[in-house]
């Protein structure tokens, strides 16, 4: 081939080189250590029922990863990854009003690096240590996991938390990324105010704290749960305070509204604030 610059076959050399040289760039193994209690939130695929012949104490449960679990920016479990999941206490409902009772542990998941990553929690009320809050809004709700009576129940779909059982080392293969931050654009953060709800007593109402940038706005409401729209929901707004181009406020939900579409396990829920809308994760076990 001749090597003249003008010639077609030196142009079509130079346009592969330049492009191996923009697209193939090498993968870089980072060692990233996945913390322990970083949580992992598993989400059920079948069906699981106390009822006999349905499920049984033991048997291992069809469940993957909800959302992906990130470490130091990078994404170590993805979202869809299976979990091991056992039923590790199941109780028949009987006769006089004995209940039904399920409970799910997770024990692991792998990571993009294919360490087996051990876990601890699963389906047992417990909310990441939130037992109380758990009991009582779960009595609430009239949505605990033993059913007066009847058969205790967990639909597919059912997202409950576990946590990773011990620091883990991961190698997590990176490229090297630009990032560019663009500042100034709408933005809406919301937050459950968990130590503001009392664990004994009737509890009322879900406070918030939201934060709206970018935009104005006076009317906030609940517009989904469980990525279901429905009809808007009132956030009663107070102590809203404007700093810059920022407005805060808290915020009270009444839970009986809400808590009409709740299902069992951990519940999401989306926020409308002006025309910003985010979605809070209710880290409460039903």
């Amino acid at each position: 081939m001749t090597c003249d610059p003008r010639s077609v076959g030196f142009r079509r050399g130079v346009a592969l080189t330049l492009s191996y040289l923009v697209f193939s760039y090498p993968a870089m193994a980072d060692q990233i250590v996945l913390p322990a209690g970083t949580v992992v939130y598993v989400e059920t695929q079948e069906r699981v029922s106390s009822k006999k012949g349905d499920t049984f104490e033991g048997d291992l449960i069809e469940a993957i990863v909800w959302r992906d679990v990130r470490a130091n920016r990078n994404v170590v479990i993805e979202a869809g990854t299976p979990v091991v999941v056992k039923v590790s206490k199941l109780k028949r409902a009987k006769m006089a009003g004995v209940k039904g009772q399920i409970e799910l542990r997770a024990f692991s998941a792998t990571s993009k690096d294919g360490t087996l990553v051990p876990l601890i929690g699963g389906y047992d009320k417990s909310g990441r240590g939130r037992m109380g809050l758990s009991i009582t809004l779960g009595v609430l709700f009239i949505v605990p996991i033993l059913i007066k009576g009847k058969q205790a129940v967990l639909e597919p779909g059912t997202v409950f938390d576990a946590q990773i059982q011990a620091n883990t080392e991961l190698q997590i293969a990176s490229t090297p990324r630009r990032v560019i931050h663009i500042g100034g654009g709408p933005n809406l953060t919301v937050e459950v105010l968990y130590d503001e709800i009392p664990e004994e007593g009737n509890v009322k109402v879900l406070p918030l704290r939201l934060e709206l940038c970018g935009e104005k706005g006076d009317i906030a409401s609940i517009v989904a749960v469980n990525e279901k729209e429905i009809e808007a929901i009132p956030v009663h707004l107070a102590q809203t305070k404007r700093e810059g181009n920022c407005l805060s406020a808290l915020g009270n939900v009444d839970l009986k509204q809400i808590g009409e579409h709740f299902t069992r396990g951990i519940n999401r829920f989306n926020v409308k604030f002006g025309d910003q809308v985010t979605e809070v994760i209710l880290e409460i076990e039903l």
